[in-house]
Order: structure tokens, then C-alpha cells, then sequence
């Protein structure tokens, strides 16, 4: 039987050394993995009191006596406390992870209500995930969780409807308030609007930052004398030009006619400024820098934008009846319902299907046309002259 100690000697002292500093410089490589925006992943529990937070907003805003009255919900939630509670109802449905559970431990979890609020608090306020949790006794990976699943929910209970194209009842409707305002076959007016992309990858500066100076995205829009989005087309890179109508600016007209024409043309452009000003004075995410990384999310959260903004023209379409309007103009404002009679509707085709290529060039072309254009605008030139 040998005398040798079995780990005294010094090869294996070096050994086990080495053996500790290999498993200390793996368990740090394994932290830095799993460190998210500068925070270690493995946090202590931090106890929220989020029953205390939940009985706290039901008291100021959803309680039968609240501390703040159905005006300053309007303000601070952007809609009215009824349309609130429809939204919750169908949003509560559609998707479980709104709903309140308990966690393994029997404790209750976040209330719907809080869920949402978060989410309209970040969408209307532009507020930065981690100050919900001030208030709302929510974190701020739950509150981006959050506020990505209502974009989600949002999206797939109402897209279908208040991003539709208008329906037949539709562009009669606004057919009749362009003849009206002096242009006939007019639908709306079409402008675009830049949302700047802070989190922007660098590598994508060179397509996206324009004359802003900064990263933004486009959003085009069309909207209606009724401030309605009819039509939303987000994605493009900043660095593309805005589309500027030079022919009916008063810088370069001349003549009492074109003058008439020129202010007619800009007081109908004011429809989709006024929209894109509403737009972004009710949803304060679209005013300030976009901190999300991936456009997708910027996209969904455009979408809801819209979508909601549609929501309460609906809801409060009486606040945008104006004298300029017809009674019957005025009772029929927002989305058509799915029902209507056809009888009461002029007949107009309105056509959906894919052209074929041939004739998309074509109309194309004649969209392109120069000589058709010039002509065009000749003939609301004098059309608005002679109603003058």
C-alpha cells in the first residue's frame, strides 16, 4: 500500500484551481446571457401589492362613485368609461391572458382592468414600460408583454372592420359631401405623417433617415371630412419624399380662378391634417421616438392606433357632426353598419378582385397621365368658379 496522499500534491491543487476558475468564468458568461436591457434576469422578488393596486384604480375610475368623474376618464383614457368597458368585454373573450388568475401560490394576478389601463397608458401617453409599475403594480417586461398582446387582440377583433375600405353606403356617403364642398368625386384627402424609429438599427440609417435628420417611418393616409382613417399604409422608409401637390400651392398659381381653386384644395387637405393631428394628440406613442427594436411591433401599434382612433369617431360621432354637413350626413358618420338596405344606396361597382397585369398598367398609365391631369384640374377649376 503506497504512502502518497491521494489530492496533496500539488498537480492537484493546480487542478482543482483551475477547475473553479473555469466554473466561475462560465457562471458569469451564463449571467451576461441572460441579462435583458442592463438587469440581471435572476432579480429578487419584489412583492407589487397588486390587489392593492388593482382595488385602487376601480376606486378612481371604475367604482359607482369614482374620484374622477366620466370627463376626466375621457381625457386621461381617451374614450368614453362605456366604450372602455365594451372594449375590456371583448378583449376579456378573446383572449385569456387579459383575465385575471392566480399564480401557483393562490395569488391573485393582475386584473384585466389594469392590464388595459397599462396598455391605453403607454399608447396615450407615450409612457416608458417601467413607470407603470408605479402605479399599476405592474413590471416592465409584463407591461411590453402587455402591450403587445392588446396590439394583437386589437387587431384581430376590430381590424376587419375599422380598417376596411368603404362599402357602397360609404362612398355615397362622402361622394355627396365632396359634390357638396365643391369636388365631385372626390373621397377624402391623402397625406403622410413621420414616426420617428428610435431604436433604429444602425445599419438601416442610410434607408431611413431623411430630411427629419433621424430615423422615422412613413405613415400615408386617407381620411374623410368626418376626420375617418380610410386608408393607412405603413412601413415606408423615411428617407422617402413626402408627396407635395406644387400645382395647388398659392405660390404657383396665378388668376382669380386658380386662387378659388387653390383654397378650396387646401381647406380639403386640412381633413387628413386635422386626422393626423387628432391621431397623435390622443395617442402620444406616435409623437414621441418609437423604442421598440422590430418594425412589426411599430406596425401594430400604428394599426391599433388607428383602429381605436376609428373606434371613438364612431362612438362620439354626434361631437363631430358640423353645420357643413347634411342631416343625413350627419346621422351616418363612422363605419357603416353590416346591415343596410340596398334600395337606398346609388348604384355604384365597387370592386375588389385582382386586376389582371395588363390592366393595372393601364389604369396606371392613365393615373399617370399628364395631359389628363392638367385636364382634370381645368375642369374643377371652372366647376368651382361657376358654383362661385
Amino acid at each position: 500500500m503506497s504512502n502518497q496522499h491521494l489530492f496533496d500534491t500539488d498537480s492537484d491543487e493546480e487542478s482543482m484551481e483551475d477547475m473553479f476558475i473555469e466554473w466561475e468564468i462560465s457562471q458569469k458568461h451564463n449571467a451576461e446571457k441572460a441579462t435583458h436591457g442592463g438587469l440581471s434576469s435572476r432579480m429578487r422578488y419584489v412583492p407589487r401589492e397588486r390587489e392593492a393596486g388593482h382595488m385602487r384604480l376601480m376606486k378612481d375610475y371604475f367604482c359607482a362613485t369614482p374620484v374622477y368623474n366620466a370627463d376626466k376618464f375621457r381625457r386621461r383614457f381617451r374614450m368614453r368609461p362605456s366604450l372602455f368597458n365594451q372594449i375590456l368585454e371583448q378583449v376579456m373573450n378573446y383572449d385569456t391572458y387579459f383575465q385575471q388568475r392566480r399564480d401557483a401560490c393562490g395569488n391573485l394576478g393582475l386584473s384585466t382592468h389594469q392590464k388595459l389601463t397599462a396598455a391605453l397608458c403607454m399608447i396615450a401617453y407615450g409612457t416608458p414600460a417601467d413607470q407603470i409599475d408605479e402605479n399599476l403594480r405592474m413590471a416592465e417586461t409584463t407591461s411590453i408583454e402587455t402591450l403587445k398582446r392588446f396590439c394583437l387582440t386589437i387587431h384581430a377583433i376590430y381590424g376587419r372592420e375599422y380598417l376596411r375600405s368603404p362599402t357602397p353606403v360609404d362612398l355615397a356617403r362622402l361622394l355627396r359631401n365632396g359634390q357638396k364642398r365643391g369636388f365631385p368625386g372626390m373621397l377624402g384627402s391623402l397625406d403622410c405623417m413621420h414616426w420617428e424609429w428610435k431604436n433604429c438599427p444602425t445599419a438601416h440609417h442610410g434607408a431611413y433617415v431623411g430630411h427629419h435628420g433621424r430615423p422615422t417611418i412613413i405613415l400615408e393616409a386617407v381620411a374623410s371630412f368626418d376626420t375617418w382613417i380610410w386608408h393607412s399604409y405603413f412601413g415606408m422608409p423615411g428617407s422617402h419624399n413626402d408627396l407635395n401637390v406644387l400645382y395647388s400651392s398659392p405660390l404657383f398659381v396665378q388668376g382669380r380662378k386658380k386662387k378659388l381653386f387653390s383654397r378650396k384644395q387646401e381647406a380639403y387637405r386640412r381633413d387628413v391634417e386635422r386626422a393626423f393631428g387628432i391621431l397623435q394628440s390622443r395617442f402620444a406613442i406616435l409623437r414621441g421616438p418609437a423604442r421598440f427594436w422590430h418594425q412589426e411591433d411599430l406596425e401594430r401599434i400604428m394599426n391599433v392606433c388607428i383602429i381605436l382612433h376609428n373606434i371613438i369617431v364612431e362612438d362620439e360621432r354626434d361631437e363631430y357632426a358640423s353645420d357643413d354637413d347634411d342631416d343625413d350626413d350627419a346621422t351616418s358618420m363612422g363605419p357603416t353598419p353590416s346591415y343596410y338596405d340596398p334600395a337606398d344606396v346609388l348604384e355604384i361597382e365597387v370592386r375588389r378582385d385582382a386586376a389582371p397585369l395588363g390592366a393595372y398598367l393601364s389604369r396606371r398609365r392613365i393615373m399617370r397621365d399628364e395631359i389628363r391631369h392638367h385636364a382634370l384640374r381645368n375642369d374643377l377649376i371652372n366647376h368651382l368658379w361657376d358654383k362661385e
